[in-house]
């Protein structure tokens, strides 16, 4: 057995770059934007930069991967493929204006669409015409070994390269990034896994015609694997729909999900064992294709009663759109294999890819028909009477649009500038310098002003069971800071997202601010730390009287001394000034629901 020398290695992923070179640049983009975000305390814009740079250099790979393999099949000339190909590069880099999944979480599912119509399109487009049919199978039997191939080689790779580092670091006492492992892992999996997976793609593509080769393996993973699972989906599901059935009542949502699965893990397995199904060992395929279509009949009908359920109660969002696109695709490839055959197996990516790319954009696409309905719904509801649970599907609803479709939905219900809002806590936000998380504290803010506006309490939460008050610092945003050296803004909805506590710098010491159980606030330098007296400030607020300042709210305006607590430690002045503090107390035990302190350092 001989080893691959870094010469052979070296030409080899020169061949690559010379047949792949577009979906290689791209897959650099996305490789090294990702690594660029382990990099602590980047700005905020450029984290949102980078993010476009890795899921525009994803989109890239795979949709330059497919049109070179079109181009190569079709021998297109040198003039054609660039104009295609710089053409496709200007629609990649449009997405990141026209997208912006930071404003709007429907984006993130329209990328993700598009990323699996693109993926896709990459296993029709050298092989799409009726005759290619043979080909167009073994090209993606080859794609399929070679990404799991890829799977396991990197796998195996960051394994053992990961071993390696930690036995420097331990044998010679060096200090690594903490954040080394994932940068090797996502240059693994960015580089070396998309170069092997490129070098794996067959060659030239005419042979493929006539290519009759079938690994016996992939007949016993689907004999033994894939066949098995589809028919335990089966038994249960058959078995749901006569429990429907006997007790006459309408299916659980859930039960979407596992038609679904049905769905394909069988089609899957009829594709990899398509090109046995008329040997006369095989029969049993033949067998099984035409049952298992059979069987989806029934199961087509139950899922469109459980889709039919969530949206008459809670009208269209993105995943119940996809979950009715997919139940008319699924009615539609069943209609269509049981009247055509097996035969055209390239029907069901074409079909998918096609759909996948039409629901993304348009008045038609899930964006537009998600919004429309869920605002129809709010306006229903803004109309009757106001009760706990009306007030609460109107909060939902809120808490949708303005996260999924960005505050803008919102402006039909008041006459308000909602934008105007939205840059008044964007501006207020950015002078708190520390702040991690300005971009979702000005969507929260955002958030409950639109609530206020409608007339409902942005505070309220239906789990609470007991009384709810809301304390607020009659002196807000009347802050003195000028014996302060260091001001930190907490926030236990949005200081404290992703980590437990939040690094400061104050004098020439280093000190870490936490929090525990979203009850107490402790300021930590090495094994020492400090309480700042939250929860006892809470509790004393509890004890006193105070007048109400709004009755909708239970807020009470209190005095800046009672908010305010001042404590020596390690020579310096720690103050901790409550703005606002919410608190649920029921049988007698006290809980903080939500707080915004400052924390000032002094001499």
């Amino acid at each position: 057995m001989k080893f691959p020398s870094l010469k052979q290695i070296g030409y080899t992923a020169l061949a690559v770059f010379q047949r792949f070179p577009i979906p290689l640049l791209f897959a650099v983009l996305a490789t090294s934007s990702l690594i660029a975000l382990t990099v602590k305390d980047l700005d905020n814009t450029y984290n949102e930069e980078l993010v476009k740079g890795a899921y525009i250099g994803n989109l890239g790979l795979a949709l330059t991967l497919a049109f070179a393999l079109f181009a190569e099949k079709r021998k297109l000339k040198n003039p054609i493929k660039i104009g295609v190909n710089i053409a496709l590069i200007a629609f990649l880099f449009s997405l990141s204006f026209i997208l912006n999944p930071f404003e709007k979480e429907a984006h993130i599912l329209i990328l993700l669409i598009l990323a699996f119509a693109f993926h896709l399109m990459v296993s029709v487009a050298a092989f799409h015409k009726t005759e290619e049919n043979q080909a167009f199978w073994q090209l993606n039997k080859s794609l399929f070994l070679r990404f799991l191939t890829s799977a396991l080689y990197s796998a195996v790779l960051f394994i053992g390269l990961s071993i390696a580092i930690l036995s420097i670091q331990v044998l010679f006492d060096t200090k690594w990034s903490e954040s080394i492992y994932l940068r090797l892992w996502l240059f693994i999996v960015g580089i070396f896994n998309t170069l092997f997976f490129l070098s794996g793609v067959p060659k030239p593509l005419e042979t493929l015609e006539e290519e009759q080769s079938y690994p016996k393996g992939l007949k016993i993973f689907t004999q033994y694997v894939l066949i098995p699972l589809a028919s335990i989906y089966l038994l249960i599901l058959l078995a749901y729909e006569g429990k429907i059935l006997f007790e006459w009542h309408l299916p659980n949502g859930f039960v979407s999900i596992l038609i679904l699965g049905y769905a394909v893990f069988g089609m899957l397995s009829l594709l990899l064992v398509h090109p046995l199904r008329n040997l006369e060992e095989n029969k049993w395929i033949k067998l099984f294709s035409k049952s298992f279509y059979l069987f989806l009949i029934p199961l087509i009908v139950l899922l469109v009663l459980a889709v039919y359920t969530r949206v008459s109660d809670y009208g269209i969002t993105e995943s119940r759109y996809v979950l009715i696109v997919l139940t008319l695709w699924l009615s539609f490839i069943t209609l269509y294999f049981l009247i055509k055959g097996q035969e055209q197996i390239r029907m069901i990516p074409i079909s998918l890819c096609v759909i996948a790319l039409i629901i993304s954009f348009g008045p038609w696409g899930l964006q537009s028909i998600s919004r429309n309905s869920q605002q129809k719904r709010l306006s229903a509801l803004l109309e009757i009477k106001a009760t706990k649970e009306r007030d609460q599907e109107i909060r939902n609803i809120v808490d949708y649009l303005h996260d999924y479709h960005g505050i803008m939905a919102l402006q039909p219900f008041t006459k308000t500038s909602l934008s105007d809002i939205k840059t008044f806590f964007k501006n207020k936000n950015k002078k708190d310098s520390l702040n991690q998380y300005q971009n979702y504290q000005t969507k929260e803010n955002t958030k409950d002003s639109v609530l206020k506006l409608l007339g409902l309490n942005p505070m309220y939460n239906p789990s609470m069971q007991g009384n709810f008050y809301n304390f607020s610092n009659k002196e807000k945003e009347v802050l003195s800071i000028e014996k302060a050296s260091v001001l930190v803004t907490i926030e236990n909805q949005s200081s404290f997202r992703d980590n437990k506590f939040k690094e400061i710098t104050a004098f020439g010491k280093a000190f870490k601010i936490c929090k525990e159980n979203e009850q107490e606030l402790y300021l930590v330098s090495g094994k020492e730390k400090l309480s700042l007296q939250l929860y006892k400030l809470g509790k004393q607020l509890l004890k006193r009287s105070y007048p109400i300042a709004d009755k909708n709210y239970n807020t009470f305006e209190v005095p800046n001394k009672d908010l305010t607590l001042t404590q020596q430690w390690k020579g310096l002045n720690i103050t901790t000034r409550i703005e606002e503090m919410g608190i649920e107390e029921e049988n007698q035990k006290t809980t903080i629901i939500h707080y915004k302190v400052y924390v000032l350092i002094a001499p």
